[in-house]
């Protein structure tokens, strides 16, 4: 029998505490560290007839990760961690301050309880997060009787979170499993005044973020005051600069969600569209005005796309995000050579629409933040409610035919296109080349491209004649994003340069519907028509 290969000792010296690798004759042959083992288990760690074993002191399997046989891969060890106590009197201690730390632990039927203990020395905003779970858990904060004063009861795996002041004292955490067991992740850390009076520089700046920051987070309100707060005297000075800098930097301890801290960013750090805009970044000495000016383009949606003709005007259209759930149907191109983006739009709508519910964030004000994925990463921008109209005071582009003042208007499609054409001005990554606040800027693309930039997914793009009719039929069976592009002529009732939705696939005629982004003049091709017309297949990859 050919004996196993099994992981060299090295990886066993990173995983396992108070232990000591020995032979068979007891011989010493090293000591291994960071983890946890039940009893003595024999370990084979090559061939030959001397078998090594390891002789473990503590108690469990960090992280219930197992040794695996690297030819049978049949886990060696599988026990669940637990560092943290039973209850009041045996609860772990942790140091809980400006930093934020993490502890990873288990809990469930036989550990139904994880008591933590720390002491705050001065009054500051507490911030406790559960996550990283693989069942229901939910955490309570206790005073120092270890009566309940906060509780976190998320459904699901969904994080929980505690955001509280506390005033100097002793406080318990205690986490437990809503049913069954699960792992998780404890991140803690404390906003003390002495933070605030040893990190930033500028008086008011300091009394301000420390008394919006007392709820436990910085929301986006909280961020244009902060920035407005900056303008005092109408110039901001270098040390408000660096404050304001700091507190970015600083973004988690304030719990400031990520379209705040991305927007932000993009104002305190600078971003090649703000000089494209003709605003120019900030610097030391820049002037109240400039700020108020980046401020209206992040976070406001004031700095809106030019228009692509004469006599068009902006208009503020009434209306409601989202009228009757989404669909492709919704998508009506209007004088925008944008169908790639549009048919994609429409797509999602039909085969996705929780990324399209996703992609925005009513803000309150009349307006909303866009969210877009550069190379994967979320990217945002900001729109109002102000939408280019004719001298009827009709919509012109997507969202065709729709009057300015009319109720009933649903607006997505307009806001997605208008966010779309603000995006081009930002460094040019959506609209290589172009790097300008336009809906002209927009015009021609490819639908992988805004696939990728709305969705954030990967995709694929190929021809009809490198595939099968069952692979399309199969496409169109999923929930894959699924358009179909023409550069090489007309026929069959298909416009050439243009972009249409894959909708479905009727089996008893053998023919497939394209929606068109128009939202007429839609068509029904057979799988011999697609390759005579040598279509341009582009989807998600899920």
């Amino acid at each position: 029998m050919i004996s196993p290969e099994l992981y060299p000792v090295k990886p066993l010296e990173e995983k396992f505490a108070d232990s000591s690798l020995l032979k068979t004759n007891s011989a010493y042959v090293g000591s291994i560290s960071d983890g946890l083992l039940s009893s003595k288990h024999e370990l084979a760690l090559g061939s030959g007839s001397e078998t090594e074993f390891v002789n473990h002191q503590a108690a469990r399997l960090s992280l219930g990760r197992s040794w695996v046989n690297n030819s049978t891969l049949t886990p060696i060890f599988n026990t669940p961690l637990d560092f943290a106590g039973n209850s009041l009197e045996t609860a772990r201690d942790i140091t809980v301050n400006a930093v934020s730390q993490i502890y990873t632990d288990w809990a469930g039927y036989t550990d139904p309880n994880d008591y933590y203990r720390f002491f705050v020395s001065d009054r500051g905003n507490f911030n406790l997060s559960l996550n990283g779970m693989s069942n229901d858990g939910d955490v309570q904060l206790l005073n120092s009787a270890g009566a309940v004063i906060a509780v976190s009861q998320a459904e699901s795996q969904l994080s929980e979170r505690i955001s509280t002041p506390l005033e100097a004292g002793t406080y318990y955490i205690r986490v437990y499993p809503y049913n069954g067991e699960t792992y998780y992740n404890l991140q803690v850390s404390l906003d003390s005044n002495q933070w605030y009076d040893q990190t930033l520089g500028d008086s008011q700046l300091l009394s301000l973020t420390r008394s919006l920051a007392s709820d436990g987070n910085l929301s986006r309100n909280d961020m244009i005051s902060i920035l407005r707060n900056s303008e005092d005297g109408n110039v901001i000075d270098a040390t408000e600069l660096k404050d304001l800098r700091t507190i970015l930097n600083n973004h988690s301890r304030f719990n400031m969600e990520g379209y705040v801290v991305n927007l932000a960013n993009k104002i305190v750090n600078g971003n090649l569209a703000n000089i494209n805009a003709g605003f120019g970044n900030l610097y030391a000495g820049s002037s109240g005005f400039v700020m108020e000016n980046l401020i209206g383009k992040w976070f406001l949606g004031n700095d809106r796309p030019d228009v692509t003709s004469e006599g068009l005007s902006y208009q503020y259209t009434s209306g409601s995000l989202f009228q009757n759930n989404i669909n492709a149907n919704d998508i009506r191109q209007g004088l925008v050579g944008d169908c790639y983006y549009l048919s994609s739009l429409s797509s999602i709508a039909q085969e996705k629409p929780s990324n399209i519910q996703d992609m925005f964030i009513d803000n309150g004000d009349n307006t909303f933040t866009v969210r877009f994925f550069n190379n994967g990463v979320a990217d945002y921008v900001t729109v109002d409610r102000y939408l280019p109209t004719n001298q009827y005071g009709y919509v012109v582009y997507a969202g065709l035919g729709n009057l300015y003042n009319n109720p009933a208007n649903e607006l997505w499609v307009s806001l997605a296109e208008k966010a779309y054409a603000q995006l081009a001005q930002e460094e040019g990554w959506s609209r290589p080349g172009m790097a300008e606040n336009s809906y002209a800027a927009i015009e021609g693309g490819w639908m992988d491209a805004a696939i990728q930039e709305i969705t954030g997914l990967t995709t694929t793009s190929t021809d009809v004649n490198s595939m099968t009719q069952s692979d399309l039929i199969n496409l169109v069976n999923s929930n894959q994003i699924l358009t179909a592009g023409f550069i090489y002529g007309s026929g069959y009732g298909v416009i050439n340069d243009h972009a249409y939705t894959i909708t479905g696939y009727d089996a008893l005629t053998g023919r497939f519907h394209l929606r068109n982004p128009w939202g007429f003049y839609h068509a029904a091709l057979s799988w011999q028509e697609l390759l005579d017309l040598n279509t341009i297949i582009q989807y998600s990859n899920v």
